[in-house]
């Protein structure tokens, strides 16, 4: 694992955040408008993206997004996000994740570019590969996702381009496998600031020098669980090896126990936990049953006695092993449970 000294512009931002909230004459115009104060409490709206820190361009982008309030784990990590903070995040699918790290990455490359904007042209940095129509050898993203699967890695390329829309240069690229190595070296040859990325395929470019992450400020971890689940332990750690230590890193999980826990530990520094409970909604008209079954025929015995007796219903489902995995040798499930004569049973049920 590299490591560096030197502080970037995103850091430096990211510094600007955090001292905000020890800013005494915030501090002092607060206590000095006590009535502003109460109004403000008592207002019946709930956070906005804007109250938590995204410029009018990003809120815009959402807007039109079709994005109206934030969701409890985007409350929580933006802030943090923005702050450069490490995140260790746990929340059920559906929660806005992808929002929860993607939106802080964008607010910061966006503060990043209007800083620059705002200095006199002598004083603005001199104009790099990132800055030049020429192909690049080597692309140096600025921040990397990792992903377990390709379908997640092209909804989050979808999400970075719809939220950064308003950015001058904010270029997103995908190495999934499964796409040619031509066309990916042509997307390389863009030096992208924003990677998504799948981790075998990212290894076969670390492999070919063909993408650099020296340079990388921002790494995310999105269902982590699955891609240890997936065997890629081995190949985070060797991306991770890559970055520098000055990294800022945000992880993602559906838990954050067992092995992510030890994951978190070596990958993170100082981070912020979140995590957001799942509430389940309480049902009224749905019964649960349980048949406790001695051997394979009693199941098939069994469910043959529901079909004939009560008729098909939705929801069936018999398990003979509870972790779903099915042993080698064994008889597929389309065999084992007679779906055929389900089928023929159902059919004539309603004949």
């Amino acid at each position: 694992m590299t490591s560096s000294n030197t502080s970037s512009p995103l850091n430096a931002i990211a510094d600007q955040a955090l001292g905000l909230a020890d800013a005494p004459e915030q501090v002092a115009a607060v206590a000095a408008a006590p009535e502003a104060v109460a109004a403000e409490a008592a207002a019946p709206t709930g956070p906005t993206f804007a109250s938590l820190g995204l410029s009018a361009d990003v809120v815009s982008a959402l807007t039109a997004a079709g994005y109206q309030n934030p969701t409890p784990v985007q409350q929580r990590a933006i802030p943090a996000g923005i702050a450069g903070r490490d995140l260790m995040v746990s929340s059920p699918t559906g929660s806005g994740k992808t929002a929860a790290f993607m939106l802080p990455a964008i607010e910061r490359f966006s503060q990043l570019q209007k800083a620059q904007a705002s200095q006199p042209r002598e004083a603005r940095p001199a104009a790099d590969a990132r800055n030049t129509r020429r192909p690049q050898p080597v692309a140096r993203p600025t921040m990397l996702v990792l992903t377990p699967t390709r379908e997640l890695a092209m909804q989050v390329t979808t999400a970075a381009a719809n939220y950064g829309k308003h950015l001058k240069r904010l270029r997103t690229v995908s190495i999934l496998g499964g796409v040619a190595y031509g066309q990916q070296l042509m997307l390389l040859a863009k030096n992208p600031e924003i990677l998504v990325a799948t981790p075998g395929r990212l290894i076969d470019h670390l492999e070919r020098g063909r993408i650099d992450l020296s340079q990388l400020q921002i790494l995310v971890l999105d269902e982590a669980d699955r891609m240890l689940d997936m065997g890629f332990i081995e190949d985070i750690e060797t991306i991770v090896a890559a970055t520098p230590a000055t990294r800022q890193t945000m992880l993602f999980s559906a838990t954050l126990d067992g092995k992510i826990g030890s994951l978190t530990g070596r990958l993170l520094k100082d981070p912020e936990r979140i995590e957001i409970v799942q509430r389940l909604e309480q049902r009224t008209n749905i019964s649960q049953t349980v048949h406790y079954v001695d051997d394979r025929d009693h199941k098939d015995r069994l469910l043959d006695h529901l079909l004939r007796d009560e008729g098909p219903r939705p929801g069936y489902r018999v398990h003979g092993n509870q972790d779903g995995r099915r042993p080698a040798g064994r008889p597929s499930g389309r065999r084992r449970f007679r779906i055929g004569r389900f089928a023929r049973r159902s059919a004539a049920r309603r004949a």
